[in-house]
């Protein structure tokens, strides 16, 4: 990866919403789709990503419905951490070049 730039992961689509959404607390699949306006398969695409990276994995809550929430592993909120510090910088720089 070049040097200043951002890694593709972070650069994807309604990633940094989720990683601050899950942060926050759990989410099933449903509470995913309609907090981040996600089609099913979009979501289901990145849900594997990230847990194909270790970022996020799914827990059973509720066996006997099989219903599952998704949440952060160490790794991502270590990575939550460093998107926002990534967000917080782009939002200085932006405040910068605004500047008369």
């Amino acid at each position: 990866m070049t040097p200043g730039t951002i890694p593709p992961l972070l650069q994807q689509k309604h990633i940094i919403p989720m990683l601050i959404i899950l942060g926050e607390k759990d989410h099933s699949f449903n509470e995913l789709q309609r907090d981040l306006s996600m089609s099913p398969s979009t979501l289901s695409r990145r849900l594997k990503d990230l847990r194909k990276r270790g970022v996020l994995e799914s827990v059973v809550v509720d066996e006997g419905r099989i219903s599952s929430k998704y949440k952060l592993t160490d790794k991502g909120k270590l990575v939550l951490e460093k998107a926002k510090e990534i967000n917080s910088i782009y939002e200085q720089a932006d405040a910068i070049v605004a500047m008369p």
